[in-house]
């Protein structure tokens, strides 16, 4: 007599619990394709929010059209020294977006070179820093985005100041600032003085403040 044969259970597919379906890989490009192009804006939003700018301006006699102003290639005044510092220790040329010379600040560097002073890494250091080893003759004024400095040269009046966007939203930036038609320190309006060229005084710093006054 033959054996009976075993009948086994068919063998089936676990069911999928509900929300398990296989996304189509359409759908996924898609997804992918936005989500690429929100980073994308965040990031140039970001980039845009992120525009400030640290300033130089140089007030004094000996400066064509009696001042200097320059946009700098930094964020704020302790992004611009920072980059400057680490240029300085590398043997570079630190000023080489200041336009110019600015009178008694290349001291300043000499003394980061000689005593091998730290990086700052924050506002309040780079400002102990300053009101320690900055040369000047008759006074300084250093605080977190802003640092005025005035001396003379041989007698010839010079001031000048670092400052940024951040020091421009604090009350009474503006006033801390030289106005738009001052002219510079030393100038002798009785001798008939005029600025070289005929240039007007203050051109381009005259056209920011005046921006910044009608904001």
């Amino acid at each position: 007599m033959g054996k009976t044969p075993v009948r086994r259970p068919r063998k089936t597919e676990p069911k999928q619990e509900a929300g398990t379906n296989k996304v189509p890989s359409a759908t996924v490009a898609a997804a992918n394709s936005r989500i690429a192009a929100i980073r994308a804006a965040a990031a140039r939003t970001a980039k845009a929010g992120s525009s400030s700018s640290a300033y130089l301006l140089v007030v004094s006699p000996n400066e064509k059209g009696g001042r200097r102003f320059v946009r700098l290639k930094a964020p704020t005044v302790l992004a611009w020294f920072r980059r400057a510092w680490r240029v300085a220790q590398a043997n570079g040329d630190w000023s080489s977006d200041l336009q110019g010379y600015v009178y008694g600040l290349g001291a300043f560097f000499d003394v980061i070179e000689e005593q091998k002073l730290e990086c700052p890494g924050t506002d309040e250091a780079l400002v102990s820093l300053l009101e320690e080893h900055i040369y000047f003759e008759k006074e300084i004024e250093a605080e977190p985005h802003f640092l005025h400095v005035e001396t003379d040269d041989d007698g010839v009046g010079i001031e000048y100041f670092f400052f940024d966007d951040e020091f421009l939203k604090s009350p009474g930036a503006l006033e801390r600032l030289p106005g738009r038609g001052r002219p510079p320190p030393g100038w002798n309006d009785d001798a008939g003085d005029e600025p070289e060229d005929g240039e007007k005084v203050g051109d381009a710093y005259a056209a920011f403040i005046a921006k910044l006054s009608d904001e």
